[in-house]
């Protein structure tokens, strides 16, 4: 088998229809050999069986629980066939063909490890899916714009086309072609994150191993981002506190000494301490805005309880994950 299609879904069933019809014409090419794996991370909502009998050329696969996107990758991983994985969100669709020419570049570039599309949204604005390791320089968005501006070599803007590949330090999980040999030296995702910067993660210790990851810039995916995520305010809410618990995890893992422990203090000063204001607002308040900032406080509070009482970084909802996941070592 050529190529296996990884797809992580989350109740983002209408998505997963658009997704999956997009890649009808691929999956009955002769060449290359492809392979569709759909790993349900237990919706709960009866659609797996529906799904199965639109497109029985899909395997579904159905977790136990939601253990997150990296458990729910290393899920599909395990049951692929391919020598390379496109692991592919379910808001993203191949306009036509772009999959293909994806595969003939990750094969033609040997010297790249991990490989990923431009994505663009549902109104052709591009999105970003690549950047710096994140670090103190990199914290905040007017720094990282900053550098950009100062040193765009060095600091290159993965939002703008280019003919070439482009080599970045990471790239997107949300369309990301590694080959299944490289997954295994590198022990599959890390699934101690249960969202955001499990694709960060595997992208470092990619580097730390000698891989380099691109950007192919003539390659275009469309993704409408956040069906899973923002589904409801509560569901909306724990991702956003998850993009703040992924940043401390990975810093934990990847940033040591004084630099780590300023990043974690940076991180609360930014993301959690201005969030107290909704948290008192919310009960005079009934706005959603409001109501959600409120709720990621929430979140973010019982997190730092946690870390707190056990010194550990990781996410309480991930801790379960690593509990009842075998699949790879520890990474």
């Amino acid at each position: 088998m050529d190529l296996s299609i990884i797809i992580v879904n989350y109740r983002a069933w209408d998505d997963l229809a658009l997704c999956l019809s997009s890649l009808v014409a691929l999956k009955q090419s002769a060449s290359p050999t492809c392979e569709v794996l759909v790993v349900d991370n237990a919706s709960g909502d009866g659609f797996v069986e529906l799904f199965e009998r639109r497109f029985p050329w899909a395997q579904f696969l159905a977790n136990k629980d939601n253990f997150g996107y990296a458990h729910g990758c290393n899920l599909g991983a395990a049951a692929a066939s391919g020598e390379q994985l496109l692991f592919l969100n379910p808001d993203c669709r191949d306009p036509g063909g772009q999959i293909e020419r994806l595969l003939a570049l990750k094969l033609a570039a040997p010297e790249v490890s991990i490989l990923a599309p431009r994505q663009v949204d549902l109104k052709g604005r591009p999105r970003k899916v690549a950047d710096r390791f994140p670090g103190l320089l990199m914290l905040f968005g007017p720094a990282r714009a900053l550098a950009r501006a100062v040193s765009p070599r060095r600091f290159p803007d993965a939002r703008k086309p280019s003919a070439d590949l482009q080599r970045v330090d990471w790239v997107s999980g949300s369309a990301l072609m590694i080959s299944a040999e490289s997954l295994r030296r590198l022990k599959g995702w890390c699934d101690q994150f249960w969202l955001y910067s499990e694709d960060v993660d595997l992208c470092r210790r990619a580097a730390n191993a000698g891989m380099a990851a691109a950007v192919a810039g003539d390659v275009c995916l469309i993704h409408r981002h956040g069906a899973s995520t923002r589904a409801t305010p509560a569901v909306s809410a724990l991702t956003r506190g998850e993009t703040v618990i992924s940043k401390h995890l990975y810093a934990h893992r990847h940033l040591p000494g004084p630099r780590g422990w300023l990043y974690h203090a940076l991180l609360i000063a930014a993301r959690y301490l201005p969030r107290a204001l909704p948290a008192l607002l919310a009960p005079l308040v009934p706005l959603r805005r409001v109501r959600i900032e409120a709720e990621v406080f929430i979140v973010l509070s019982r997190y730092y309880l946690g870390v707190a009482g056990s010194g550990r970084w990781v996410g309480p909802r991930s801790v379960r994950a690593r509990a009842q996941s075998s699949l790879y070592e520890d990474g």
